[in-house]
């Protein structure tokens, strides 16, 4: 499995359900006021995924560079050599 938060990359359901969880803790959104954006979109992309979809939590997805850009060119998301 690869991942890299600059190019993209396979995570699993649940990694964007604890990252929410984390996100959203109480704490961390006193501390940093980004955090409140941040926990929103997981909770969104958790919520689609698991509810909408009905993706199981340990299916893993990729997550294309294009997403992390907010660019839409459809080639800055290609899968990953097979090696």
């Amino acid at each position: 499995m690869w991942s890299d938060a600059e190019e993209g990359g396979a995570v699993s359901v649940m990694r964007f359900v604890e990252a929410a969880q984390g996100a959203c803790n109480v704490f961390s959104m006193a501390t940093d006021p980004q955090r409140r954006f941040l926990c929103l979109d997981l909770t969104i992309i958790s919520s689609l995924l698991l509810d909408g979809l009905h993706f199981d939590p340990r299916t893993t997805v990729i997550v294309c560079a294009a997403l992390l850009t907010h660019t839409t060119h459809p080639s800055d998301c290609s899968l990953p050599d097979s090696a």
